[in-house]
């Protein structure tokens, strides 16, 4: 930290020691403080981040159960764990939950806010600003993140990475995770909705509506809307667009089938992500077309 300036106020453990899901959207806004107090001190406001939910989630690490590698995910919350990818790309994740229950929330992008000239000596000068933090493996390659980094503390004093409150909840767009071939149809990736800096496909790409007969206008195709309310006293959390990319959603009725399973086989998967946010009276669901 240098001198004359301000203490860092960083995320404490209780942060992360909850519900993934619960996690995930929340640290939408929050910043990545990285090497504070150094020549290669860089601020970062994460945009995108995807949740992984341990041993009920087929697309985890942890899904087996404990491994050499995965061990960190059933370990203390607020650590980072670091892992490579297709053998090239470094992504890094942090764990949740409470000891001995694996989940952590992948983080895929982020905008520069200070320290742009130290990202743009690892990730070349020629990148767009907004795509110097974009993806998870340039994330880690432009903010210096590597796997020495596995098991991190990020809620030590004096942490080279730890991350910063957001200063206000912003938009946000859930849809399904990208990059996986299992459990691809999970609602579980989470985007600053409108930034530059969230990867391809964007969750809010404008959605085609195809006629459903032979004759007549196309008929409105309804979004879902799934709003989160934290337990703290006042606080709300914006509504949660499911994008395009979700699921089809037509004829959703929420009274009925967005909380049975085989109604119909269109809504399975509009079904299964209802029940997997479900938190007991904070979970609404409304239609619009």
């Amino acid at each position: 930290m240098r001198r004359g300036t301000p203490a860092i106020t960083q995320l404490g453990r209780s942060f992360f020691e909850r519900p993934t899901l619960i996690v995930a959207p929340e640290l939408i806004g929050c910043a990545l403080l990285v090497d504070d107090g150094s020549a290669d001190r860089v601020v970062a406001r994460i945009v995108e981040v995807e949740a992984y939910l341990g041993m009920d989630d087929p697309a985890s690490h942890a899904y087996r159960g404990p491994t050499p590698r995965s061990a960190i995910m059933f370990d203390e919350p607020g650590h980072l764990y670091v892992y490579l990818s297709y053998g090239m790309h470094q992504c890094a994740n942090v764990v949740t939950e409470s000891i001995g229950t694996a989940g952590a929330v992948l983080l895929r992008g982020a905008v520069v806010e200070e320290g742009e000239d130290v990202v743009r000596r690892r990730r070349g000068a020629s990148a767009k600003q907004s795509a110097l933090l974009r993806g998870p493996g340039n994330l880690c390659r432009g903010l210096g993140i590597s796997l020495i980094d596995n098991a991190a503390d990020l809620c030590a004093t004096g942490a080279r990475i730890a991350v910063i409150p957001r200063r206000a909840a912003p938009p946000i767009t859930a849809a399904p995770r990208v990059g996986i071939s299992v459990a691809a149809d999970r609602v579980h990736r989470f985007a600053w909705t409108g930034s530059d800096a969230v990867s391809s496909p964007r969750p809010w790409s404008p959605m085609r509506v195809e006629p459903r007969h032979e004759e007549g206008p196309a008929e409105p195709v309804p979004r879902l809307y799934v709003p989160f309310v934290d337990g703290g006293p006042g606080r709300k959390f914006p509504g949660l667009m499911l994008s395009r990319h979700s699921m089809p959603l037509d004829g959703l009725r929420p009274d009925r089938d967005a909380t049975r399973p085989g109604l119909n086989p269109p809504l399975d998967r509009a079904g299964a992500a209802a029940r997997r946010y479900s938190l007991g009276d904070h979970l609404r669901l409304k239609t619009y077309s």
